[in-house]
């Protein structure tokens, strides 16, 4: 289901002693109603457009620059996906989850601040991993800020829900750690794992893996010259 945005161009026009004020709202672009107001009154956005196919999300404001991605095919330990984020220039918005569900990070034009609501976490194998004692494929690695029950998205382990799950990767909960990491089949002990994330490392195909912030962090943007 592709998500459609709509953004908002206010433009404000000062005439005599009134101050008024004409809203523009587009929907992929292309101008969708006008709206205007005087001084004192509120802007009401128009009913949300109908599209077959589309999910609409809400109304966003035009200063605001939202974060994407998408991977291509299915990640596994032989054939690693680096997710694709929105990029221009050496601004960098990533984003996981989908539709309603979507967590991204997001650029204000007007204040030039960058909300980061993703974190990345790139796996050197020297990490403290841990076995699971519930069974002989789920791995776990403690890990900080991460937001419980979240999509996830990673390089080398496709993304699947259910904390027992004998292939793919999630975040469990406050009481199973951080990372959760099913590998039936793959490695048997916690240094199998280790030796093959500081391999991949080595190779250059560093395990990474892109989450959800439980507190999302502010930074400053200065674009390239």
């Amino acid at each position: 289901m592709k998500r459609l945005v709509c953004f908002i161009f206010i433009c404000m026009l000062i005439c005599a002693n009134t101050f008024a004020q004409t809203t523009n709202w587009y929907v992929d672009g292309t101008l969708y109603q006008t709206t205007s107001c005087t001084s004192g009154n509120d802007v009401v956005p128009p009913t949300p457009p109908t599209k077959r196919g589309y999910t609409f999300s809400g109304w966003l404001d035009a200063d605001l620059i939202v974060g994407s991605w998408s991977q291509s095919g299915t990640p596994s330990p032989t054939n690693p996906v680096y997710p694709v984020f929105y990029q221009n220039g050496n601004l960098i918005l990533r984003a996981v989850g989908t539709d309603s569900n979507l967590i991204a990070d997001t650029y204000n034009t007007a204040t030039g601040k960058i909300t980061r609501r993703i974190g990345i976490k790139v796996l050197y194998g020297t990490e403290d991993w841990r076995k699971y004692s519930g069974n002989d494929w789920t791995f776990l690695l403690p890990m900080a800020n991460w937001l419980y029950g979240a999509q996830i998205s990673c390089t080398h382990f496709p993304f699947q829900r259910g904390w027992n799950t004998q292939f793919g990767i999630l975040l469990g909960n406050y009481q199973t750690n951080g990372i959760h990491l099913g590998a039936k089949g793959i490695f048997s002990t916690v240094d199998e794992l280790k030796t093959w994330l500081a391999e991949q490392y080595a190779a250059g195909t560093p395990v990474t893996i892109y989450y959800p912030l439980e507190r999302p962090v502010t930074e400053n943007y200065t674009p390239t010259p």
